[in-house]
């Protein structure tokens, strides 16, 4: 418990020198002003397709040239959109594989009936099977906003992040709490927003979305899992902040995460820590976290730098799966629904007499 402390301690005193997802950051609103889903992620409502990825993202120099006035809206009740991306890799590595990785290919359909029902549906079209279908009831008075989402989703972990290479999500050869976005579980989630900066949430699921790498089960078929998380974001003046924390236990398994953000100017970070501990793991305590940081040189281009950490045994000294990272790179939106991602990274075991590794990415990523 110690260990935990003075690690939190550490991550908040060092890594807000440096925020939730870094739109929102950047622009200073919750995730939902751009997202159908409460808690972010997914299909964009409105506002999202057509302001925020028209006017905000792509290079003034070529919206003129490719406007659309494509809003995802089929009629009054159903909307359309959908994400594909997929990232080359080279490494200085020869038992790593050089190529591209899996794709990222997601359909959405949503329907609204009525003013508080909306019936959502993710259609993995990888081959992975990562379908999310849910209903979702909404509602507001007086300022105090709540929902219920019920079916098969995505649990709310820590920061969503479109990178799931990162340790802190799948990870890879490896190294990482192989948790992402494709883990998906059924059961019921509740949310209240009591405040305009307030978002609680807590879900209660089967638990088949298992995280961390060091564990002997994810738990019997009889243990369910029970799902805390709390956030704050806030303006003040030119800066925006938010802060807040994740509790997830599952049978024999604990996860704690503690998620940060801060922008100010043409700077955002992103700061994300996990701790997962098990009374049923062949390893100690894991811990995995994450900073980035992004420069907005000007409309549609980004520099973005980042640095992680996964240490898969705390216990133990040079662990050889735990490793430190850097990477660096640009983000270049050229056009409307377009972004393409280069970025160096370097990884540095834990053991010195590893070697370390040298990667090139090159990402590509549309969406509408």
């Amino acid at each position: 418990m110690k260990n935990i402390l003075a690690l939190t301690l550490f991550f908040l005193t060092t890594s807000f020198a440096f925020s939730l997802p870094r739109y929102a950051t950047e622009i200073g609103a919750n995730c939902s002003l751009c997202h159908t889903n409460p808690t972010g992620g997914g299909i964009r409502n409105n506002y999202g397709t057509t302001v925020f990825s028209k006017e905000d993202l792509a290079l003034k120099s070529v919206q003129e040239y490719l406007e659309t006035d494509f809003d995802g809206e089929v009629n009054d009740f159903i909307f359309v959109g959908a994400d594909l991306g997929t990232t080359w890799k080279q490494n200085n590595k020869s038992e790593f594989q050089d190529g591209f990785g899996s794709v990222k290919a997601n359909l959405y359909v949503t329907a609204k009936p009525n003013r508080i029902l909306n019936f959502y549906s993710k259609i993995d079209l990888s081959g992975e099977n990562s379908h999310e279908v849910f209903g979702l009831l909404e509602a507001e008075n007086s300022g105090v906003g709540v929902f219920i989402k019920i079916g098969k989703f995505a649990p709310d972990f820590g920061l969503k992040v479109s990178n799931q290479t990162y340790y802190t999500r799948n990870g890879e050869n490896g190294k990482g709490l192989d948790f992402d976005s494709k883990k998906i579980d059924t059961g019921i989630q509740f949310g209240i927003s009591p405040f305009e900066s307030v978002q609680l949430l807590y879900a209660f699921s089967d638990g088949n979305s298992r995280i961390g790498n060091n564990l002997l089960q994810k738990g019997s078929s009889k243990d369910k899992a029970h799902t805390i998380r709390a956030e704050f974001t806030k303006t003040i003046r030119a800066v925006n902040f938010s802060f807040g924390g994740t509790y997830r236990q599952h049978g024999y398994n604990k996860a704690a995460n503690l998620f940060g953000t801060f922008g100010f100017w043409r700077l955002v970070w992103n700061g994300d820590l996990t701790f997962i501990e098990s009374e049923n793991a062949f390893r100690g305590l894991e811990i995995a976290s994450l900073n980035e940081v992004f420069f907005k040189i000007k409309q549609g281009l980004y520099l973005s730098s980042s640095y992680e950490l996964y240490d898969p045994n705390h216990e133990v000294k040079n662990d050889k799966n735990g490793a430190k990272r850097f990477g660096f790179g640009l983000d270049f939106y050229p056009f409307i629904f377009t972004k393409i991602t280069a970025k160096f990274r370097h990884e540095k075991p834990f053991d010195s007499e590893q070697k370390k590794t040298n990667s090139l990415l090159l990402g590509f990523n549309f969406w509408f």
